[in-house]
């Protein structure tokens, strides 16, 4: 079976919904064959029958989102039992890992969703570092 990728206007008209409504869904989780980025020829492309799968209530945690949720854990960890002098550099290391880690993944097409509270303290003790 060959799945034919739409924009995302055209996808909102396949499924009776508002791109609205389909922006919405993206944010909560559904399904995006390949996210957008800047430039001709970036717009994000949709698989119609992933997101009626979800849609309808095939809402499974996603395995990419599985990885992740764990990898932040992980790198949380290892955070905390690391001392010395360059822990804040290591906190922007580990965070940019992670993030690159997700670019990867949602390149190929996964669903990713939100990053971990874990992950988001590693940005921020980061970011006080650049401050």
């Amino acid at each position: 079976m060959t799945v034919r990728l739409l924009n995302l206007r055209e996808a909102a008209a396949a499924l009776g919904s508002s791109e609205a409504s389909l922006r919405r869904w993206c944010d909560q989780g559904a399904p995006i064959a390949r996210r957008g980025r800047r430039g001709k020829g970036g717009a994000a492309l949709y698989d119609v029958n992933a997101l009626k799968a979800w849609r309808d209530g095939d809402r499974g945690v996603e395995p990419a989102s599985e990885f992740l949720a764990l990898l932040g854990s992980v790198l949380w960890a290892q955070f905390l039992a690391t001392s010395g002098p360059h822990k804040r550099a290591i906190a922007s290391d580990f965070a940019a890992a992670w993030y690159r880690m997700r670019w990867e993944l949602e390149d190929r097409g996964s669903s990713t969703g939100a990053a971990p509270i874990e992950i988001e303290r590693l940005r921020l003790i980061a970011q006080k570092m650049s401050d």
